[in-house]
């Protein structure tokens, strides 16, 4: 998961608050930065949805870059709640 927001869903917060002695910031709207984070499988899904863990975090910064091999398959991805594929170059 890639997200510029902190909750989406009717409230899950996947980044989470993280704790004070980690390197990771808390995710804000406004602070540019876009929190990478990772599910492992559907039950992690459904913590982090129902019982309010957290995701994998994987990184936060300005910039991310998705590099697909060429002939991979589309991948699905939902930009401002639009569902869209995104498709390798080439």
């Amino acid at each position: 998961m890639i997200m510029n927001i902190p909750s989406y869903a009717a409230g899950a917060t996947p980044w989470g608050i993280p704790k004070e002695e980690s390197d990771w910031r808390t995710g804000q709207v406004d602070d540019r930065q876009l929190e990478v984070m990772a599910l492992i499988n559907l039950n992690h899904f459904v913590r982090v949805k129902a019982a309010g863990r957290h995701a994998l975090r994987l990184g936060q910064g300005e910039k991310v870059q998705l590099n697909l091999k060429e002939g991979a398959d589309a991948v699905p991805v939902q930009v401002q709640y639009m569902p869209m594929r995104f498709l390798p170059h080439g």
